[in-house]
């Protein structure tokens, strides 16, 4: 019985040291996972083109275009498309101020026909039928042109609104087109003659 007690008493420094040991171990594997795991993340820096890609707002475009037209077609960098809108303008502004000034002169010589006065050229070259004809006509003309720089102004605004959305993206050139004639005969003997187009991704 002794010797049994004096036995158990051997035994137990050495499992105290083996248990100490595991949580020594255990507490040391846990601690370095935590650190592991509190790493900041990588971050990757972003060249200066991606971050302004990312900031390009279709708002900005819209109201610049709203507030100055062709304004956000520089926004969206496709200057091209500025003289082409001012030249459009420009041509529907001169129109509507040719036919409104035309349609002013016909409509006093109208109002004045066979009457002394400036507008006696238009008494003599016309007859009061051709100058109501006249009238009419640049009236509608006049006013289409109107109707014209109203629909080129939304147009700008569209443009620029359609551009800056489609600014992050990536329109790819590799895409063909093949145009090829074609023939067919059905079993009914009548032939039909046509154009056949395929894209090609490349």
């Amino acid at each position: 019985m002794n010797k049994t007690i004096h036995f158990i008493q051997n035994k137990i420094p050495v499992f105290k040291i083996k248990t100490g040991f595991l949580f020594l171990l255990l507490f040391t594997s846990i601690l370095f996972s935590t650190k592991s795991f509190a790493q900041k993340p990588k971050v990757i820096p972003l060249s200066d083109s991606a971050i302004k890609a990312a900031n390009h707002s279709a708002l900005m475009a819209t109201l610049s275009s709203t507030f100055i037209p062709g304004l956000g077609q520089v926004y969206n960098k496709k200057y091209w498309k500025v003289p082409i809108i001012y030249a459009t303008f420009a041509t529907l502004i001169y129109s509507i101020n040719y036919h409104n000034h035309q349609y002013n002169i016909y409509k006093q010589a109208l109002a004045t026909y066979k009457l002394p006065g400036p507008y006696i050229y238009y008494h003599d070259k016309h007859s009061d039928t051709e100058l109501r004809f006249y009238i009419d006509q640049h009236q509608r003309l006049r006013d289409m042109s109107i109707l014209g720089i109203t629909l080129a102004y939304v147009l700008n605004i569209i443009d620029a609104s359609v551009d800056a959305n489609l600014f992050n993206y990536d329109i790819t050139d590799d895409l063909s087109m093949k145009v090829q004639p074609f023939n067919n005969l059905d079993l009914a003997r009548t032939t039909s003659v046509g154009l056949t187009f395929s894209f090609t991704l490349k």
